[in-house]
């Protein structure tokens, strides 16, 4: 291989590295979303639990623009969820507790997807990233 077609090697496995350590950054940035939402789908279901056993409790209400306000949460039978696109149903506490749970599912298995997507892209970053290191200490033993 000449000098020239090795360069030129060179140049696009650093290229694929950087592609894949953007991609790498973007799964993980996805991943902290899952388990976000998997957290806030976890409290609201620890709320309906609250909820469903009759009890009352204070809380805070989130009102928009980083404020929320007091409120007393007492003797709910239903509640509003929103499954998507911005639609709004009213569900019984039984019926939000059994959305939350198919929802933690679906959450569960898209984070497990994504785990294995991200396992996959490391292992080709790092073995990119050992075929490099080969290909520039060969070049400088020549």
């Amino acid at each position: 291989m000449s000098k020239v077609d090795s360069e030129q090697e060179l140049q696009n496995k650093i290229f694929q590295i950087r592609y894949l350590e953007n991609y790498l950054a973007d799964l993980i940035n996805k991943e902290n979303f899952i388990v976000a939402s998997l957290n806030d789908l976890e409290n609201a279901e620890a709320t309906i639990e609250t909820l469903s056993k009759g009890k009352s409790f204070d809380t805070l209400v989130y009102i928009g623009g980083g404020m929320y306000t007091p409120s007393k949460m007492d003797n709910l039978n239903k509640v509003l969820v929103n499954i998507g696109s911005n639609v709004v149903i009213e569900k019984s506490l039984n019926d939000a507790q059994m959305y939350l749970k198919e929802r933690k599912i679906e959450i569960r298995n898209a984070l497990n997807e994504l785990t294995k997507q991200k396992q996959q892209v490391a292992y080709a970053l790092q073995t990119l990233k050992e075929n490099v290191e080969a290909v520039i200490k060969e070049s400088q033993s020549e």
